[in-house]
C-alpha cells in the first residue's frame, strides 16, 4: 500500500492506451502478452456466442496498438463453452489457455499461435487430462526461455483443491 511506502515511490508508466474490440456484443474476461522477438501484443478475450456456448478471440496488434492485417483470430468457434483466456509469449509464439466446458465437466485446453505470422494455429489441445469427476479450471499461463527452449507454464486450480502445474515445450 502506499501509505507505507518507503518514498521515493516508482510506479510502471503507462506505456500507451489502445482499443482492442469496438464491437457492442458482451466481450470480457481480457489478457494481453507482448512479443519483444516480433514487437507484437497479441490480445486475448471471451466472447459471448449463447449461454451455453463462450468463444475465444484473439487479435495481433504491432507495438504501437495497430492491428496486423489478418491478425484476428479464432482461438475457439466451436459449440463447447470456453472461458476466462490466458495468453503468454515466448521465442515468437503465444499460447493461449482457458476453461473449456460448463460446470462439473471442465478442463484446461491451450492453443498456440505464431507471432510473425498472422493466421498460423497450433490444434486446440487438453492440458489438464484429470480423470472425472475431478474438474480443472482458471488457468494461466506463464513463459520461459531455457536453454534455447520456449517453455510454457500452465497453473490452474482443481475440484479438489489441489494446485496443480504442468510444463511443456514447444
Amino acid at each position: 500500500m502506499l501509505a507505507q511506502a518507503t518514498f521515493p515511490v516508482t510506479i510502471d508508466p503507462l506505456l500507451s492506451v489502445f482499443p482492442v474490440s469496438t464491437q457492442t456484443t458482451n466481450e470480457h474476461t481480457p489478457d494481453i502478452a507482448f512479443d519483444a522477438g516480433s514487437n507484437r501484443y497479441f490480445v486475448v478475450w471471451e466472447y459471448d456466442y449463447s449461454a451455453g456456448d463462450h468463444d475465444i478471440y484473439a487479435e495481433i496488434l504491432d507495438v504501437n496498438g495497430v492491428p496486423v492485417p489478418n491478425g484476428f483470430t479464432l482461438i475457439d468457434t466451436t459449440t463447447q463453452y470456453w472461458t476466462r483466456p490466458r495468453v503468454a509469449t515466448t521465442a515468437g509464439y503465444m499460447l493461449t489457455v482457458a476453461t473449456r466446458g460448463l460446470q462439473l465437466a471442465r478442463q484446461v485446453w491451450a492453443r498456440n499461435a505464431y507471432a510473425g505470422q498472422a493466421g498460423v494455429l497450433g490444434a486446440q489441445f487438453a492440458v489438464s487430462t484429470l480423470p472425472f469427476p475431478i474438474e480443472s479450471f482458471n488457468a494461466d499461463v506463464a513463459d520461459q526461455l531455457a536453454h534455447r527452449r520456449a517453455l510454457w507454464l500452465v497453473a490452474y486450480e482443481c475440484s479438489l483443491g489441489t494446485p496443480t502445474t504442468t510444463s511443456s515445450g514447444r
